[in-house]
């Protein structure tokens, strides 16, 4: 799914991160509600599922269209316009962020979940 970037290959597996992997004191309540209360799961299913995500369409034609890696800064359990992004192009590259590293992970557990259900 990822081209080369970083002079190093990422595979769907392969995500890197950016900050520590264990989230900070201040931060672990939020991430642990972020895990336990499965919010990435409850907006996927919003946006992709119910189709949601048509509300950002415009935005995600536009991201789409750019053909590069699409960094969403912040992403949060929300994901941006990363939802929208894939409904529009599941090929698209993109880079998700966030300061805690429980937000990355669901995200990438539900990525996984999603390409397997495609057969990717």
């Amino acid at each position: 799914m990822f081209e080369k970037y970083f002079n190093r290959d990422y595979e769907m597996i392969d995500f890197p991160h950016f900050v520590s992997k264990d989230d900070v004191d201040y931060n672990s309540e939020y991430a642990r509600m972020v895990v336990d209360e499965k919010w990435v799961y409850y907006r996927w299913r919003e946006d992709v599922d119910r189709g949601g995500w048509k509300r950002y369409e415009r935005e995600a034609e536009l991201i789409s269209a750019h053909g590069g890696l699409n960094l969403e800064i912040c992403a949060g359990p929300g994901g941006g316009f990363v939802p929208a992004t894939l409904m529009m192009n599941y090929n698209a590259n993109i880079m998700i962020s966030d300061l805690c590293p429980a937000v990355v992970s669901e995200w990438k557990k539900r990525f996984q979940k999603w390409r397997t259900r495609l057969r990717i």
